[in-house]
């Protein structure tokens, strides 16, 4: 079998049935859905089952809540095709997309890891293209993504990397992302994708982008991305230190991960808060390190990403929920 495609199900049943259809609806046929439903308290589990029934490439699994990390966990464990792809319960794909992976693996039967651009889709407001910042091709040497996964440093400006962090923008020997998978706590609850995608660099010795945008995720606010809990802060902490267990990555580039992260969580939690009294109950929870504080400035950066840096380094936690607030910064 060529594909396992892996769901994680919570809480998503108006839009799981789209999803599950996208993915029966391809033009390439050599593939399983394992459909995950991780203590979803809604209907998903019965809305699965009858998939399940229409079609059996389709399995599914029943267990207790765990979050995504856990649930991939045991989707993997149950998979047996060659490649596997990550998909949320609440996006959706293009029907050509395993056709366009095949295509791929067919020239290069020995590829790591394939990544594809996706779209987002806002109240059916569809957005032109995003891709990965390498340009297309197959490549032999994965220097470039352990160089730059995080930060790219040849750009001398702020950026996020020359890989999208989302594991849902790439493709996986099966055996590789199981095995890197299990590498990440369970506990990780935001920014799993960024460690399991990491232990994938740490391990591949190939890979290919294609310029193909065959994935639709769904910008919606209640989605555990747009959500800020305490937590949060604690959060960008614990996947910093795993990041350093890597070891691969030069510790410049997770200093600008690490800072950049926090200062995206600080400007969401200010732009979320009614008051300075709710924004200073997150800074409580802060674990921040400041062994990063030294991290240099780049000629190239613009005033406002000097700012940010300069916000975070120097810890004006007060400043910053000031600019957010009176410059939307």
């Amino acid at each position: 079998m060529r594909f396992s495609i892996l769901v994680p199900i919570y809480n998503v049943e108006k839009l799981l049935p789209a999803c599950i259809e996208s993915i029966l609806n391809q033009t390439f046929c050599d593939f399983e859905l394992i459909l995950v439903v991780d203590g979803s308290p809604d209907n998903s589990e019965n809305i699965c089952n009858e998939y399940s029934l229409k079609d059996n490439r389709v399995k599914v699994i029943v267990k207790e809540n765990g979050g995504p990390i856990s649930a991939r966990k045991v989707a993997v464990q149950h998979s047996s095709g060659d490649y596997v792809i990550c998909v949320d319960g609440d996006d959706y794909i293009h029907y050509d997309l395993l056709s366009k992976l095949d295509s791929e693996i067919s020239k290069h039967p020995s590829i790591d890891m394939i990544g594809f651009g996706y779209y987002e889709d806002c109240n059916q407001k569809i957005s032109d293209p995003i891709f990965h910042k390498i340009p297309n091709g197959y490549y032999t040497d994965s220097s470039i993504l352990k160089n730059g996964f995080l930060f790219d440093s040849t750009k001398d400006s702020e950026n996020n990397g020359c890989l999208n962090f989302a594991l849902w923008t790439k493709c996986f020997r099966r055996s590789l992302f199981a095995e890197c998978q299990n590498q990440v706590p369970d506990t990780v609850k935001n920014g799993e994708d960024v460690l399991c995608t990491a232990w994938c660099i740490s391990r591949i010795t190939n890979f290919s982008i294609v310029n193909f945008a065959g994935y639709y995720y769904r910008s919606n606010d209640s989605s555990i991305t747009h959500i800020r809990k305490p937590y949060d802060l604690i959060n960008v902490t614990n996947v910093k230190n795993e990041l350093q267990r890597i070891s691969i990555f030069p510790k410049e580039n997770i200093g600008h991960w690490y800072q950049m992260s926090y200062y995206v969580l600080l400007r969401d939690i200010a732009k979320c808060s009614k008051s300075y009294s709710e924004y200073k109950i997150f800074l409580q929870s802060m674990s921040y390190d400041p062994q990063y504080d030294g991290l240099r400035f780049y000629s190239k950066y613009k005033v406002h990403q000097r700012l940010k840096y300069y916000l975070i380094q120097k810890h004006r936690w007060t400043m910053l929920y000031l600019c957010v607030k009176m410059f939307r910064l």
